[in-house]
């Protein structure tokens, strides 16, 4: 019973990690997959549970039709539905080699920020676990891969538990589409969670997942739906497996031209005010005006489940001076006061500034692009940081410095920008709207420009440094 249990553990929570990977990428470099990350976190308490559980809560008199033997290889389509509508729905497809150790999830989609954007930005990402090793892979020409951290588990079957009745327990019939199904159940969930899959003969047609707080009320309500198996058997394509070359380098240097190979760059970023170090941004993702409205609009439009990084209360505003030979982006998370500390990224150069599309969102990450219009993310590498008083030279894509902080121009509180300006209504308005973050950027940027309430301004918070051009060379 352990062994199986422990299983069924493992897989629901190599699920859930995968998912959550496209989410903790500051802290979400994609946002279709996100819907789901919430839900599935929850999953990885079953592993404590299954394993200390030795007896079946099997019932011989359950009414127990034939279990799902849900093949080891096969490939289908699917779409997501979560709080912020179907993902995944203009090309998806989900494929498994439980013989291999493989399984690929792969979404070709845009951002319901983008939904009218014209023309349509849209974005490819998969996750390929394969054996012990996992990789988030994007683009379709231009082609970004990073390991996705958190899955050192790699592959494991993630349907596997519905075969077994000691596992699994039948719960209904539904007809989802036209199939009808039956329905199942893990027979051991963690508090406040359900999880339903239900299976259309031995495939797998839609597993939904249900979370709660202790009171009750709906965190996170997300299903996937398969359709259309598109092989079985031997014959799903091998080639869907094959690690691409890209996941063993990083993404070369941007091109630039001298007049070119330095600039400002008005950089924003929401994060912890606990204490001093929260205001260190070596090892951090940063963003432009745009870039940090997108950031905060997913983060705060979440409520009340908080996604992101804990003990954001702050937002502040800096000059920098960076090379723009941008290099591969980093994926940055924690700050030495948080829990889990840090900070840590993965993924990007370690000494070149990284530029990447708010979600990752177009070919690339449009990441040598001359302009986006839903904005940038960069990465800071502490490697990179120049040295007090030292400016990054104009060969800096082969050594040297890359970045300096030239000066923090101000602090904010976020109760400031989200309650009294009513930011949050405003990432609302750009998702009806669907062309982007025009509503929500123009709050943040009135909150800097003015300390007037009245005016759209939000007063300095100055924290626990003072506002100076030598605050950060500590």
């Amino acid at each position: 019973m352990i062994k199986y249990s422990l299983w069924l553990a493992l897989s629901f929570a190599c699920v859930r990690s995968a998912v959550s990977y496209f989410l903790n990428e500051r802290t979400q470099l994609s946002k279709d997959l996100q819907e789901i990350s919430a839900a599935l976190d929850t999953l990885t308490e079953m592993e404590a549970m299954w394993t200390n559980t030795t007896t079946s809560k099997a019932s011989s008199a359950d009414f127990d039709p034939p279990h799902p033997q849900v093949p080891k290889r096969f490939a289908a389509s699917f779409i997501g539905i979560g709080p912020f509508g179907s993902f995944g729905k203009l090309k998806s497809l989900y494929a498994q080699d439980v013989h291999q150790r493989a399984m690929i999830l792969s979404s070709y989609s845009t951002s319901p920020f983008l939904a009218n954007f014209t023309p349509p930005i849209e974005s490819v990402k998969s996750v390929l676990l394969l054996a012990n090793t996992s990789y988030m892979i994007r683009g379709y020409r231009d082609i970004l891969c990073r390991p996705a951290f958190g899955l050192s588990r790699g592959f494991h079957d993630m349907f596997t538990w519905a075969s077994s009745r000691l596992m699994s327990r039948y719960i209904g019939n539904k007809t989802v589409g036209s199939k009808p199904c039956l329905c199942w159940q893990p027979r051991v969930q963690p508090p406040q969670t359900n999880i339903v899959l239900c299976t259309h003969g031995n495939f797998p047609v839609e597993l939904s997942i249900i979370s709660r707080s202790k009171s009750g009320d709906i965190k996170q309500n997300t299903s996937f739906t398969f359709d259309a198996p598109t092989a079985v058997g031997d014959h799903v394509n091998a080639s869907l497996f094959v690690k691409p070359e890209e996941c063993s380098k990083l993404a070369p240097p941007c091109s630039t031209s001298k007049s070119t190979s330095t600039m400002k760059v008005d950089a924003y970023v929401f994060h912890p005010g606990m204490s001093a170090v929260d205001f260190n941004i070596s090892s951090q993702n940063v963003a432009d005006a745009v870039g940090e409205a997108s950031f905060i609009c997913t983060d705060r439009m979440n409520k009340p489940v908080d996604y992101m990084d804990h003990n954001y209360t702050l937002i502040s505003r800096y000059t920098l001076v960076v090379s723009a030979a941008w290099g591969q982006y980093a994926l940055c998370n924690g700050y030495p006061d948080t829990s889990p500390p840090g900070p840590s990224c993965v993924g990007g150069d370690p000494r070149l500034v990284g530029r990447a599309t708010p979600m990752g969102i177009g070919d690339g990450e449009l990441r040598c692009a001359a302009t986006s219009p839903i904005g940038f993310w960069f990465s800071l590498p502490a490697s990179g940081r120049c040295a007090q008083g030292i400016v990054p030279g104009s060969d800096a894509s082969h050594e040297g410095c890359t970045w300096t902080p030239r000066e923090r121009m101000k602090t904010i509180s976020q109760t400031c920008l989200l309650q009294t300006q009513r930011f949050v209504e405003k990432c609302f308005a750009d998702i009806k709207e669907g062309k982007g973050y025009t509503k929500s950027t123009e709050v943040l940027r009135a909150a800097f420009e003015s300390e007037n309430v009245q005016q759209g301004g939000c007063a300095e918070v100055s924290g626990p440094l003072p506002k100076s051009k030598d605050a950060f060379f500590v």
